[in-house]
């Protein structure tokens, strides 16, 4: 359920640390270095605030980069496309987009840009029972790329909503997007066709079909 994200030292909007019933347009400094994964919600941070207390379960729309203090407020909706695919989330940094430029489309059809901090994504908890998941479900699951926009927001996007700037592999980039398609497959080596193994004790084991 909570997993630990690289720290991102942000302002907090303070109405979230008042279940919005107050503090509207105030901002907090502090750190958010963790998220919450509920299935079928949206994404949750965990931030430490600059008098040293930890409030829990904010969106994204809540967390603004120190450079863009006067970026006005978006809804949750708009920042993260999806809700979160299970109760078993992972954090990664993939090194060969670490600190990349990309462009967002967001969900209101603009195109934001931004720099990348790290990919949430999920498995399917498999651990105690049948899984009500959709994370291995190649029509249906994304990975979660958080994004900080050039504007003044955080965002968490799937790949097919994203182009990247790799200038040295890259020609023209934030170009239109592509006609690609959803991957629909499941790939299965053991079952692809008819095989077995020899029925011997034999280390290097022959292959017979």
């Amino acid at each position: 359920m909570n997993v630990n994200i690289p720290p991102i030292e942000c302002y907090i909007r303070k109405e979230y640390l008042c279940n919005l019933e107050s503090g509207h347009g105030e901002l907090i400094e502090g750190t958010a270095f963790a998220i919450k994964s509920l299935q079928n919600t949206a994404m949750l941070f965990l931030v430490m605030t600059d008098i040293g207390a930890v409030y829990d379960k904010i969106p994204i729309s809540a967390l603004v980069p120190f450079d863009k203090p006067e970026a006005p407020a978006l809804p949750f909706h708009e920042l993260q496309l999806w809700d979160c695919f299970s109760y078993s989330p992972h954090v990664v940094q993939f090194m060969f987009l670490k600190g990349k430029r990309c462009q967002v489309m967001m969900k209101d059809g603009t195109k934001r840009e931004g720099i990348y901090r790290f990919t949430v994504d999920w498995d399917a908890d498999m651990s105690k029972g049948v899984s009500t998941s959709f994370a291995e479900e190649p029509s249906q699951h994304k990975a979660a790329h958080i994004i900080e926009l050039q504007d003044g927001y955080f965002c968490a996007y799937p790949n097919n909503r994203i182009l990247w700037a790799e200038p040295s592999m890259v020609s023209e980039p934030f170009g239109k997007m592509p006609d690609y398609k959803l991957n629909m497959q499941k790939y299965h080596c053991e079952s692809y066709d008819k095989w077995a193994t020899s029925d011997d004790d034999n280390f290097f084991y022959d292959i017979t079909g």
